[in-house]
């Protein structure tokens, strides 16, 4: 029951967050998403659960990336963490933040 009431106290807290989560296991499968990685990647959690991850994942960098979704090209900026759960089981936690208007800006100047 514990374990149950800290998975939807999880849930809660990072569906509410703005930016992208993805969690992602030591074999690069994608575990959790939260909404706004829904609407960042232009799909539901249930077609991107139990599918490769299929980007590089360095734990402690931030990285730019470029998303293709509904036919538009989104820049993103990611950052990725590592952390291991009561089962001693490791997973990485990729944070995306739609950078799209600030490189537009820092273009144009």
């Amino acid at each position: 029951h514990v374990r149950y009431a800290n998975d939807q106290k999880f849930g809660h807290l990072v569906s509410s967050i703005s930016d992208a989560f993805v969690v992602v296991d030591h074999e690069g499968i994608v575990r959790y998403v939260n909404h706004a990685a829904e609407e960042m990647f232009g799909c539901k959690a249930e077609d991107i659960i139990g599918e490769s991850f299929g980007l590089p994942i360095v734990s402690g960098e931030s990285t730019d990336i470029d998303i293709l979704s509904r036919g538009k090209t989104t820049s993103a900026e990611m950052r990725v963490s590592e952390t291991i759960d009561e089962d001693r089981r490791v997973y990485v936690v990729a944070s995306l933040r739609e950078v799209s208007e600030r490189n537009r800006v820092e273009e144009s100047l």
